[in-house]
């Protein structure tokens, strides 16, 4: 009976560590930004400095155009975005951008 409760257990735990599991967001931006920025979008803190920005944790919100266009308006143009390893296309990028 022990043996299954733990089991139970542990199965219950993996699978909520995977659902409610919070991923990272990166960007790189065209130019560094003079002084570190500090921003919040898709309901993830944002933080830039040089030309890294980065959300950690993040959830799959920020995988939006509208989220890497608001990290664009605070921060610059951007080059590069991605979400948990996922990158966003050219065409994205320019959508964000605002082109």
């Amino acid at each position: 009976m022990i043996i299954r409760t733990l089991a139970l257990a542990a199965a219950l735990s993996a699978l909520a560590t995977t659902a409610f599991a919070d991923g990272r967001a990166e960007a790189t931006l065209e130019k560094p930004v003079a002084s570190p920025v500090r921003t919040i979008a898709g309901e993830a803190s944002w933080s830039c400095l040089g030309t890294v920005c980065a959300a950690f944790p993040a959830t799959s919100a920020v995988q939006s155009v509208s989220v890497c266009r608001a990290l664009a308006k605070a921060a610059g143009p951007v080059a590069s975005y991605s979400y948990d390893g996922k990158a966003f296309t050219p065409d994205l990028i320019a959508r964000c951008n605002g082109k």
